[in-house]
């Protein structure tokens, strides 16, 4: 149980960057793009990804002796960080251009992580595909907000 809870823990990290970095005035100045959700939406959301994250995570740990478990791992780990430094990119540094990279960075490592857990445990895999779909979603908001709001 311990493990589990860790591993559910490490997932919700990425969290804590939105204590720096809020939505604020500035947010809610931008002109919204087509398709973007009410932002009481984001969190349940969030919540439900971080989780299913950590199970992913807790699935393939049971694994630990297994060398393609290890890689996966760290680049599972990569993916955490990416996904931390968007939020203090986006609305702490105003940077929609580097935001957009990131996440762009970011869809990258989910897909790697994806085949790489899979590889190693499916279902822990196809935990993370629910993950990608709204990254890649995040990814049009992003980009969306970029264009709309360029001379902002």
């Amino acid at each position: 149980m311990l493990k589990f809870l860790k591993s559910i823990f490490i997932c919700f990290l990425p969290t804590f960057s939105g204590i720096f970095a809020k939505p604020g005035v500035w947010y809610q100045s931008l002109v919204k793009p087509p398709l973007n959700p009410p932002s009481w939406v984001f969190g349940p959301v969030w919540t439900i990804l971080y989780f299913s994250m950590g199970v992913a995570l807790w699935l393939l740990n049971q694994e630990q002796d297994d060398s393609r478990a290890a890689t996966a791992r760290k680049v599972f780990y990569l993916q955490l960080l990416l996904n931390a430094g968007w939020t203090p990119a986006f609305f702490g540094a105003h940077r929609m251009d580097l935001a957009l990279l990131i996440l762009f960075c970011l869809l990258v490592s989910i897909i790697a992580v994806i085949f790489l857990f899979y590889r190693v445990r499916k279902s822990a895999g196809l935990i993370l595909l629910p993950y990608l779909i709204w990254c890649c979603f995040a990814f049009y908001l992003n980009l969306a907000y970029y264009l709309l709001n360029q001379a902002a």
